[in-house]
């Protein structure tokens, strides 16, 4: 992977503009997507969250102390789902 260096304005710039941020070119062109990977996460525009984001100790809880399914169990589960919604 190669690793570009940015200017101390350009890093304030996509540090101010939030979690997810496309880079254009000058004609428009796609050239990527930023994206933040620290700190609290912003939600896109027009979504609410009901209640405050979970701390790093609660997930790390929730990690820790909750239910874990395998490939085969989730692969059951859909197509339980699946059988269900073409019943129906």
């Amino acid at each position: 992977m190669s690793v570009s260096v940015l200017d101390e304005a350009t890093s304030q710039k996509l540090l101010k503009a939030g979690n997810e941020v496309e880079l254009r070119s000058a004609s428009g062109g796609l050239l990527a997507k930023y994206v933040r990977i620290d700190g609290p996460p912003t939600l896109p525009p027009g979504y609410y969250l009901d209640e405050e984001w979970p701390s790093r100790e609660e997930l790390q809880r929730r990690v820790r102390e909750d239910r874990r399914y395998s490939a085969e169990e989730v692969k059951a589960m859909l197509k339980q789902l699946r059988s269900a919604r073409d019943e129906g």
